[in-house]
């Protein structure tokens, strides 16, 4: 991704796959792609890969017949983000979402950053829509009481546009809900052969999730505060081993952050007592996490710096109380 025109091609970064198909001269017609945290490949598939491309010719020759290129803007690269060119280490190869952490550090350099941009291209479960898979404008789903339910969005319908722009693939709404601003949305829906346009009122705090929806992300990483320290998933063996319960969540301690300008955390960590080899039971009292991921995101959207964390290991047979100080 070093070379790559960020001003021209962009999708979430953060993704394991995307496509983004677009006209030569700079028009994007659609961006195929999504995930959740349950699987990476949740919304991909030859099917509605191979369905996408096909409407995008469609589009295509549609648009050729009034073509509208955007105004072009200045070539970027992640080369020309301060924060990233700052940085003491660069690794030798970009990935997508360094993208992602380039930009947050910047934006926080800047003062143009807040906590509420974490969550970024939220899922249409946000309002309350789950679209089909492998026909992803299709409503598979409608949760009751959510915006989705109080436009009267119902299942079978077929998403057309969402404020004003064609939808195709669950990236593409995701797109739209990224760009989203005002406290609604202008959604468009076939049903029963006629379009329908409704209204979908937007709440306060409509883009949040929970520690499972950001634990996917790889930009997680780089949000504060951090513990300064992870491991592995304890299986089932191991834990009956150890004499815990084998449904019991726990991760033994593998790293210890004591590198770079992260280095700090590692010292805190150690002079709080945790060694590598203990076996995490209980963060703040809390231990029902899907994976070692989750609780890292839990720990970066629930526990504040300067709070005071008890944390319980398993340590040579024995179950060990330390305090762990939550530092930026």
């Amino acid at each position: 991704m070093e070379k790559v025109d960020i001003n021209l091609i962009r999708f979430d970064f953060d993704l394991t796959f995307a496509v983004v198909l677009m006209n030569a001269d700079g028009t994007i017609y659609h961006r195929y792609g999504g995930r959740d945290y349950e699987d990476a490949d949740e919304y991909l598939g030859i099917k509605s890969l191979v369905q996408i491309m096909k409407d995008t010719l469609k589009d295509h020759a549609e648009y050729a017949k009034k073509p509208a290129p955007p105004k072009k803007k200045p070539k970027k690269t992640i080369n020309d983000i301060p924060a990233w060119t700052s940085r003491p280490q660069k690794p030798n190869c970009v990935h997508c979402h360094m993208i992602n952490e380039a930009e947050r550090s910047q934006a926080q350099k800047e003062g143009k950053w807040s906590r509420d941009k974490i969550w970024m291209y939220p899922l249409p479960d946000r309002l309350g829509i789950t679209v089909d898979v492998e026909d992803q404008t299709l409503v598979k789903a409608v949760e009751k009481k959510s915006a989705a339910a109080d436009a009267k969005v119902r299942v079978g319908d077929r998403i057309v546009t969402l404020d004003g722009s064609r939808v195709r693939t669950l990236h593409d709404i995701q797109w739209m809900l990224e760009a989203a601003n005002a406290s609604s949305l202008d959604l468009e829906v076939s049903r029963g052969g006629s379009t329908e346009s409704v209204k979908v009122k937007l709440a306060s705090g409509w883009r949040e999730g929970g520690p499972l929806d950001l634990s996917w992300r790889a930009s997680m990483w780089g949000i504060s505060p951090q513990p300064g320290f992870g491991g592995k998933k304890m299986t089932p063996t191991e834990l009956k081993q150890a004499g815990l319960p084998d449904d019991f969540f726990a991760f033994k301690i593998g790293y210890i952050v004591d590198w770079g300008d992260k280095a700090h955390l590692g010292k805190n960590v150690k002079q709080a007592g945790l060694q590598k080899g203990d076996v995490v039971l209980s963060t703040n009292g809390e231990s029902k996490f899907e994976s070692e991921l989750h609780w890292q995101a839990w720990f970066r959207l629930t526990l504040k710096a300067g709070a005071k964390v008890p944390i319980e290991v398993w340590r040579a047979g024995k179950r060990v109380k330390l305090t762990l100080p939550v530092i930026d």
